[in-house]
Order: structure tokens, then C-alpha cells, then sequence
């Protein structure tokens, strides 16, 4: 049994509070250390991350009491299995006494990833024109007010050179030279879209960024992909864009690009007649309406 020592103010209140958060934060880290433990490739790393959940999930680690700081070792825990990365004291056998606030435990300095580092984005704005290297901000004005550096601006920046990295094999395996045109236009376009610009802006970009990664790793161009983007005006958000396009290339069309991917797309068959039907959610006017009015 480990002996931790609590004021007695700590011991008055902490049992009124989040308790009920706590433990169903503590039962969603049981599920995932289920899973990830038996895949930690190190076998003395698994030993070590063993011992470290028999401690933490020990009697007194159970109490209101210390239930917070349990939580806080079980999250650093499932971090660094979902990476395969066990350091620090987590490469030691838990101590006997009591555990020290993981605030006050010293990390390992990490290196950068390789998404992290990875200079695309630069090389992008580098090689446009100047006059559009910068798109202007189309939700305020152009001397757009939005460009205070929060932590929002740093995370969107962060997801988008992620996005980057994740697409940039993708397009050089589509087949279509014009598919290939189409995704390196877009993604030229979606750099334009930089770090000073306001987080508004940043959100449409990483929408946009998000649904071409999507397309990308099925291999294919679609919805408001199929059109160059403009050089010159801001993006409008991506659900006015999948609109427009839907209206253009409409998947019920079965003359439409999307419907002839799909027909091509099915199998073979050797006897007999196959129908496919195209149903649209969209009320359309038809002879049919009117004679039932």
C-alpha cells in the first residue's frame, strides 16, 4: 500500500468535485491500455508499462483522493503507446514509495517529427507570384482585424502542415495528369492561405485541406476539386463550394464523371440485364407531381 501524504483542505474538497469525471476518464483509459499494451514492440518496455497500470490501478489509487493524479500518469501512459515511444520514468519500474506529480516529473526532449519539419508549405509560397502568395481574408475586411496569434492560429497551422505531409505521396500516385494538376492547383492555392492570416480563414483552409487528403488517399478528384480554384478571390467555406459543385456534377446525372467512376467501377457480369438508379434526396418537379395535385 502506498502512503501519500494530503492536507487536509485537499482531503475536505476533492471529493465533491469532477469525481464522477474522473472516474469515467479512468474507465475510457482502462479500454485503450487494453488495446495498446499488448502491442508495445519492446518486451522490457511492456514489462515496465505493466507494472506502471498494476500501480495505478492499485487500491489507493481508487480514492477520490488521488484519482486526478492517476489520471494524469494513465494519459501520459496512452500517449506514448499510441506512438510506440516509452521514456523518461516510464522506462523505470514505478517506485516503491509515493508517486511523484507528474508536473514535477522531467521529460525527454523529443525531436521534431518528420511532418513537423518538413518544408513544403514554404516551398509553395516560395515559388508563387507575390500577389498571390497572401489570399486576402474573405469573412472581414481586408485590413482584417483577426490576426492576433492565439493558440487557435498555432493548432490550425499545425493540422494543416500535418494534412500536407499525409497528401504529398498521394498525389504522385494518381494515374490522371489532369487529377494530379487539379490537387497540386488546390493545395498551391490552400498555402496561400498562411500563418498571419485570421483563424476564420485557417478553418477554411483546413476544411478544404481535409476533404482533399480524403479524395487523395481513394485516389481520386472529386466534388469541388474538379474546377481549378480562383487565383484571385478568397475561398468561400466548403459546404457553399460541395453545393455549387453537386449542381454542376450532379451524381445523379448518368452522364456525370462520378457516375461513369462508379459504373466502371463495378463488377463484370457475364449474363443477364443490371439496372443502377441514381436517388437524389432533392424534390424535383415531374409530370407524375403534377397529376397527383
Amino acid at each position: 500500500m502506498e502512503n501519500e501524504s494530503v492536507s487536509t483542505d485537499d482531503s475536505n474538497g476533492c471529493c465533491l468535485m469532477n469525481e464522477q469525471d474522473l472516474d469515467t476518464e479512468f474507465i475510457y483509459y482502462s479500454i485503450l491500455l487494453k488495446n495498446l499494451v499488448p502491442s508495445i514492440s519492446n518486451e522490457k518496455d511492456r514489462t515496465n508499462i505493466k507494472a506502471w497500470v498494476e500501480r495505478l490501478f492499485s487500491p489507493e489509487y481508487q480514492s477520490c483522493l488521488f484519482n486526478e493524479k492517476r489520471n494524469k500518469y494513465l494519459l501520459h501512459i496512452v500517449l506514448s503507446l499510441m506512438n510506440d515511444d516509452i521514456s523518461g520514468i516510464l522506462k523505470l519500474t514505478p517506485p516503491k514509495g509515493a508517486l511523484p506529480p507528474l508536473e514535477l516529473v522531467k521529460m525527454c526532449s523529443r525531436e521534431e517529427a518528420e511532418w513537423e519539419t518538413d518544408k513544403l508549405w514554404e516551398e509553395m509560397v516560395k515559388s508563387m507570384e507575390p500577389s498571390m502568395s497572401s489570399m486576402k481574408c474573405g469573412i472581414h475586411s481586408e485590413d482584417c482585424t483577426q490576426r492576433d496569434v492565439t493558440i487557435a492560429d498555432s493548432l490550425l497551422d499545425s493540422e494543416f502542415r500535418f494534412l500536407l505531409y499525409l497528401a504529398k505521396p498521394y498525389i504522385s500516385l494518381l494515374s490522371h495528369p489532369d487529377d494530379k494538376l487539379h490537387a497540386a492547383s488546390w493545395i498551391q492555392t490552400l498555402c496561400s492561405i498562411r500563418e498571419g492570416s485570421c483563424p476564420a480563414m485557417k478553418g477554411i483552409r483546413n476544411d478544404y485541406m481535409q476533404a482533399l487528403c480524403g479524395y487523395l488517399q481513394d485516389l481520386r478528384i472529386t466534388g469541388p476539386f474538379q474546377e481549378f480554384p480562383c487565383m484571385t478571390d478568397p475561398l468561400v467555406p466548403l459546404h457553399e463550394a460541395v453545393q455549387c459543385s453537386a449542381e454542376k456534377y450532379s451524381f445523379t446525372n448518368p452522364t456525370s464523371c462520378e457516375a461513369n467512376n462508379f459504373l466502371n467501377n463495378q463488377p463484370a457480369f457475364n449474363n443477364g440485364a443490371v439496372c443502377f438508379l441514381a436517388v437524389s434526396g432533392k424534390l424535383l418537379s415531374s409530370n407524375i407531381l403534377d397529376s397527383a395535385n
